[in-house]
């Protein structure tokens, strides 16, 4: 038999193996996870420290009601899974739905905090994945809360940080405050953080994410930037040494520096959805 054509045989063989034995690469069938006829958004898996149960999160919205509710799910292999269990309900929505909650994990315990109103925010902590749990609230009458964002700070203790307008005409534009609290159930009265509003230049930060370091805490978040008549978005970056008590004089990190040869046009381009992380000697983000 010619070399080529044995050559080409063992090719075709081998290609063929590959097609009929390809199924032990691929995942399992999937399956129904939120177990629900209504439309589902955010999933989200939060590791619950100490505990091997990790718990999934998500929502499901009521288009006719204009309403989300909050739903778990727990697991200790991935293969085996709790029933879903209503955490939240009653979450107005308006046109669709949004990203209503932020979670966060300690060594022993696990924080949910959901935007129950445009004035509230409830807080679920829990020592067990969410099997039980106790609620506290944060509240503001006077301004329209969103979007929060829920850390665990280097010091074992925790932070909540929303987005409020900044007067009570809610378009006249927004603010970053924060709560911290040591067990996750008080927690201290909304603060501004005057660290990412007083930056010359800019308005409206909005997107604080927080990176926990040995003895520190990063925190990244997204601004306005003014210049020459153009709005852009840029990041800028501020740490804590003493547990978010105070903070350093923010430092734009996406500007002329950012760029491999310098650009001092780097205002006409705008920086968007930051995510940080600590690999136990850097923050990367």
């Amino acid at each position: 038999m010619d070399k080529n054509i044995k050559k080409l045989l063992a090719l075709l063989f081998i290609f063929s193996y590959g097609i009929f034995n390809s199924a032990a690469y691929y995942f399992e069938t999937p399956k129904s996870f939120s177990l629900s006829e209504k439309n589902c958004y955010y999933p989200f898996s939060l590791p619950s420290g100490q505990n091997a149960e990790s718990v999934v999160f998500w929502e499901e919205a009521d288009e006719k009601k204009s309403q989300v509710s909050l739903y778990t799910r727990n697991s200790r292999d991935g293969y085996n899974w709790t029933e879903k269990k209503l955490l939240a309900e009653g979450i107005t929505f308006y046109e669709t739905p949004h990203l209503f909650y932020s979670c966060t994990s300690s060594k022993k315990k696990q924080l949910c905090a959901v935007l129950k109103n445009e004035n509230e925010i409830e807080i679920y902590t829990s020592e067990d994945s969410f099997n039980t749990t106790k609620v506290s609230s944060i509240n503001d009458t006077t301004l329209t809360l969103s979007a929060p964002r829920l850390y665990t700070l280097s010091n074992g203790n925790f932070i909540l940080f929303v987005s409020s307008s900044s007067t009570a005409n809610s378009s006249a534009g927004f603010i970053i405050k924060y709560s911290l609290s040591k067990d996750g159930l008080k927690w201290s009265p909304l603060k501004e953080l005057n660290a990412a509003s007083s930056i010359a230049g800019t308005g409206n930060p909005i997107v604080p994410v927080l990176a926990a370091g040995k003895k520190s805490d990063l925190l990244v978040f997204m601004v306005q930037y003014h210049r020459e008549n153009l709005i852009s978005l840029q990041l800028y970056a501020c740490t804590s040494k003493d547990g978010a008590s105070s903070w350093s004089q923010p430092v734009l990190i996406t500007g002329s520096s950012s760029f491999e040869n310098g650009r001092e046009d780097f205002y006409n381009f705008s920086n968007q959805a930051p995510s940080l992380a600590y690999d136990g000697s850097s923050f990367i983000l």
